[in-house]
């Protein structure tokens, strides 16, 4: 086993600075792709300074602590999509066949399948993410030592392998609908939920997106635990472990899937 994780590790890197040399050959699309997103983020964040402009609070939270479940979310999921947004494509390769040069090569078909592309675009997400979360961070006073910046990045960690989860499983229905662009748009608008407190939704949508879709598990609650206020604090501390199952399910769905894959024979 730990041969395995060496191999693939080592093979992951190699991934990595391939995909960094494409992205380098076009650095002016590389350049310009980034700071436009940088700029339309940005945008989206000045939108809800603007709210807090009319109002003291959303709910019971402040507008420091909206941004902190906010800079959670745009960084999870930034990492998410810069490393493991091919698996949007999977749709695309069982349609064209092309899923069966995964299946005869030695490794396993859905690191293949993440490791191969290293997105362009969400790097200044994932930059403007860091400076957010450092900003909300400090003026709620969550990080007091090197344990709460440990725990920090472990739950920013957990928050991307949420979405990885939700964004496998919703891929993986390719094996089944070949044409799944519905459920797989549908799970990527689900993705804008996850910047707000839940308790601002109704009851039955704040228990879906925390027992079915675990978006709540992105921000809401383990923001809550790092800030040390909320009645669901506790919960919080369970966001790991979420992610780690959901991760199972995705997988066990993926698995499935491969299974019943059938080449299109072209």
């Amino acid at each position: 086993m730990l041969r395995g994780a060496i191999y693939h590790i080592r093979l992951w890197l190699c991934y990595v600075r391939g995909n960094w040399l494409a992205l380098l050959a076009y650095r002016a699309d590389f350049v310009v792709s980034n700071v436009a997103n940088l700029i339309f983020n940005i945008l989206l964040v000045l939108s809800v300074r603007i709210i807090f402009g009319h109002v003291d609070s959303i709910g019971m939270w402040t507008f420091e602590q909206v941004l902190f479940f906010y800079s959670l979310a745009m960084l999870g999921r930034s990492i998410w999509h810069i490393f493991c947004v091919n698996m949007m494509t999977l749709t695309v390769l069982i349609r064209n066949g092309w899923l069966d040069r995964l299946l005869v090569r030695p490794a396993n078909p859905l690191f293949q399948l993440v490791a191969d592309y290293l997105d362009n675009d969400d790097w200044g997400e994932l930059f403007f993410g860091v400076f957010l979360l450092a900003y909300s961070s400090s003026r709620l006073g969550v990080v007091g030592g090197i344990f709460d910046v440990l725990l920090l990045a472990l739950m920013v960690l957990s928050a991307a392998a949420v979405y990885f989860a939700l964004h496998l499983a919703a891929n993986s229905s390719a094996f089944w609908l070949i044409n799944n662009s519905a459920v797989t748009q549908m799970v990527w608008d689900l993705d804008g939920f996850s910047r707000y407190p839940l308790d601002i939704y109704s009851k039955s949508l704040s228990f879906v997106m925390t027992w079915i879709i675990p978006l709540g598990f992105v921000s809401f609650y383990p923001a809550q635990a790092l800030i040390g206020t909320g009645s669901l604090r506790y919960l919080g501390l369970a966001t790991p472990l979420v992610a780690g199952v959901a991760c199972v399910v995705a997988y066990r769905i993926w698995n499935i899937g491969l299974i019943r894959y059938h080449s299109t024979g072209s």
